[in-house]
């Protein structure tokens, strides 16, 4: 066979990770972000109403927010914001 019916295959050697950054960075711009402010209650409990306090990223860049409750300050929990972006879980007031 003729060395020309080879395809040069070094040029695609990191095209797989230049792949995958664009599409995490797709993904990251099309999310909803949090902000503070912003009220959440739980499916299936709409009388307690958490309101966003904080948002961070974590280590791993993946964003969370601490809630306070509006029934007690002094409740707090963390979500992710996958968590809280998922209607199935948590709807937005």
């Amino acid at each position: 066979m003729r060395r020309d019916t080879y395809l040069d295959l070094s040029a695609w050697q990191h095209a797989p990770s230049i792949l995958l950054r664009q599409v995490k960075a797709a993904k990251a711009a099309a999310a909803p972000r949090l902000e503070i402010g912003q009220r959440f209650y739980r499916v299936g409990l709409p009388t307690v109403v958490w309101s966003v306090a904080r948002v961070y990223r974590d280590g791993q860049s993946l964003e969370h927010a601490i809630l306070t409750s509006d029934r007690r300050d002094l409740d707090n929990k963390t979500l992710s914001a996958a968590v809280l972006m998922d209607s199935r879980q948590y709807r937005q007031v």
